[in-house]
């Protein structure tokens, strides 16, 4: 795991996970969030490996990420912190 944020609460940690494919050519990684002792692991984004950076919002209830598209450009989407209500802006 790369890329770990505390979310603002201190409740959750976030952090991008990374394939181990030597020949792939993936920009980024799948999305996660876990609690601070490691249980209750929830898969925030898809699992096609393309989310880049990433950000909290200050009051815990979205996440901010920008997400590498199939026609090769970056989009940024927010997500609600439960990883509902995904929406592209």
């Amino acid at each position: 795991a790369d890329d770990i944020s505390l979310s603002p609460d201190g409740k959750w940690l976030t952090y991008l996970e990374y394939a181990q494919c030597r020949y792939c050519d993936f920009r980024g990684g799948t999305l996660y969030k876990v609690k601070p002792d490691g249980s209750d692991k929830q898969l925030l984004s898809d699992e096609m490996l393309n989310v880049g950076a990433y950000i909290w919002s200050s009051s815990d209830e979205k996440i901010y990420y920008s997400y590498w598209e199939a026609n090769e450009s970056w989009s940024n989407y927010s997500i609600d912190s439960d990883g509902s209500n995904q929406k592209l802006f």
